[in-house]
């Protein structure tokens, strides 16, 4: 099945434990103008940043998760062709997502509380999703950790070195390099399986360049990074964005959903 890898790859994409490193300064707020009836209020403007640019790459998914709902898309490409594209909508509170991965073939992944629900090409029926309880899952499974993005922080769990060189109007550039084995160590223990597969593959896993850019609240726009591996560099773009909007996750109908059988546990 093509879910344990994909998810492997996100995973290292977005993974690190928060309680690694101090949780997001927040930057104190400017008064704003009070708005009389005639006069409209003066817009309020965002203090400056006083955060290290260390910090400031370091805290970037923190920031992103501060709303609890939010959207990512990753790509990873092999060489010149894309090896995937991962799209999810999350709402951390309510306990729903939904996780659309493009391959050769197409998976979807629906949670709600406890439950996974899951859909791909190989899977008898257009419609049929497959349900699996998250408790039921083998300890070493890469799905336990799949939707717990906003526990993490990514490869930026192991940055080691990051400088701004470019600023405009609501957005800041940075640039440095991540330590993949650090970042492993800084991950949550159920994801650490997954990711160490991907780092063996790594020939630059000490120094993994990257590209990051951040709003002014210091939340994560966008990630570049590149990994080199036998098979050729294998690049990955991370988008984030959708903070604060409401997500809705269609729960199939009961005829579209069988339970996983005992040896679908095994694969996932």
């Amino acid at each position: 099945m093509i879910i344990p890898l994909l998810i492997g790859a996100l995973l290292l994409s977005a993974c690190g434990d928060t309680a690694a490193t101090p949780a997001p300064t927040a930057a104190p707020a400017s008064p704003s103008t009070p708005a009389s009836p005639s006069t409209p209020a003066a817009p309020t403007s965002a203090a400056p940043d006083t955060r290290d640019d260390l910090t400031v790459t370091k805290e970037a998914f923190e920031r992103g998760f501060v709303e609890k709902t939010f959207s990512m898309a990753v790509q990873i490409s092999l060489g010149e062709s894309q090896a995937a594209k991962i799209d999810m909508t999350v709402d951390v509170e309510a306990d729903v997502a939904k996780l659309t991965m493009m391959t050769d073939e197409y998976a979807e992944m629906l949670k709600f509380g406890d439950e996974i629900l899951i859909k791909q090409a190989d899977t008898p029926g257009a419609d049929t999703f497959v349900r699996v309880e998250i408790g039921k899952l083998r300890a070493g499974s890469p799905l336990r950790g799949a939707f717990d993005l906003a526990e993490h922080s990514g490869i930026l769990g192991g940055v080691v070195a990051a400088r701004k060189v470019e600023e405009t109007a609501g957005k800041r550039i940075y640039e440095g390099t991540a330590d993949l084995h650090k970042a492993v160590a800084a991950a949550p223990a159920k994801a650490r399986a997954s990711m160490r597969a991907t780092l063996r593959q790594a020939g630059n896993a000490k120094a993994v360049p990257f590209r990051l850019g951040v709003d002014e609240q210091g939340r994560l726009l966008h990630l570049a990074y590149q990994v080199t591996t036998a098979q050729g560099p294998v690049r990955t773009l991370i988008q984030m964005g959708g903070h604060g909007t409401g997500v809705t996750v269609a729960r199939p109908k009961p005829e579209q959903v069988k339970e996983a059988t005992a040896e679908q546990y095994a694969a996932l």
